[in-house]
Formats: C-alpha cells, structure tokens, sequence
C-alpha cells in the first residue's frame, strides 16, 4: 500500500521464485522500493491483472493504465 501519489506514476512488480518485490518511480527511470519482500509459494505459471480503486464504494474512479509488460 502506497498514499499519497499523484499520475503520472509507475509501479514496477517482480519475482524472483517465490518472492515478490514491488518498486515505484515518478519518472520510470528511478525506481524505489517500497514495503518489503514477500514470499509467495505458486506455480511456475501464472496470471496477472491491473486494477485500480477510488477507495470509497461512494465514489466511481477511471485507471488509465499505459505501456504494460510483462517479461519472464
């Protein structure tokens, strides 16, 4: 969980086995990371997905979310 960001904002996910690295850039050149490692244990392959929140079940919100990769 990160607060306090503003668009544009990269977000940067990696895995290495079983563990889990999350990094965030305001220029998506320099990447810092932020909470600390996680080890997940699932299989070789697997799925992800992009979503987006306003936080509050009042509010309607719109992600635009740009350049996506994935790379294994």
């Amino acid at each position: 969980s990160s607060t306090g960001k503003t668009a544009p904002y990269w977000v940067r996910i990696t895995r290495t086995g079983s563990t889990f690295r999350a990094f965030h850039s305001t220029n998506g050149s320099s990447w810092v990371q932020f909470g600390s490692n996680r080890t997940i244990s699932m299989g070789t392959s697997t799925y992800f997905g992009i979503a987006t929140t306003s936080g509050s079940t009042a509010t309607l919100c719109t992600g635009v979310m740009t350049n996506l990769s994935a790379s294994p």
